[in-house]
């Protein structure tokens, strides 16, 4: 990754220290990889308390090697997905009808920060289609879905709602 990230940075024009592009490597590694793979040799200087943490998204095989694990939809809310889905559609600057292969491959979409399969997305817009914050088309090729007209502020609201009445 380092390797990648310094040629990135040479391409691009910018110049960035070795050890700058490794805290930043372990800064981003660390915010999705789960406690368990942390270990207890963790300074507390290093600790950062990440949400994505709990997702155990990324999972640490040795000293070098980690792999992105698949997600575990039981530790994923709907609406947070639908909450990533409106900020990414407000930031864009999208309608509120949007492809599904946009939720699920580009910048900051959901389908993007959350690791998803298609098949994980199609999930979640199933849950939310229930709950009428969504509509999904899936006939004649057109994959699409219109997204309720509402901002990210009162989706997460709503999200923390439902949690503190669980």
């Amino acid at each position: 990754m380092l390797h990648w990230l310094r040629n990135y940075t040479i391409v691009e024009g910018l110049k960035a220290a070795d050890g700058s592009l490794k805290k930043d490597i372990n800064c981003f590694i660390n915010s999705y990889l789960s406690d368990k793979s942390l270990g207890k040799r963790m300074s507390p200087e290093d600790n950062i308390n990440c949400p994505l943490r709990d997702l155990q998204l990324i999972r640490k095989i040795d000293h070098k090697t980690y792999k992105v694990n698949g997600l575990d939809r039981s530790l994923l809310h709907p609406l947070l997905v639908f909450y990533v889905i409106k900020k990414w559609q407000e930031e864009q600057g999208k309608t509120l009808n949007v492809n599904i292969s946009s939720i699920l491959v580009e910048e900051n979409s959901a389908g993007n920060i959350f690791c998803m399969t298609l098949n994980d997305l199609i999930y979640y817009l199933e849950k939310l289609q229930d709950q009428k914050y969504v509509t999904v088309t899936r006939t004649a090729g057109l994959d699409a879905v219109d997204l309720k007209d509402t901002n990210s502020d009162e989706v997460l609201e709503e999200y923390y709602k439902q949690v503190s009445n669980i």
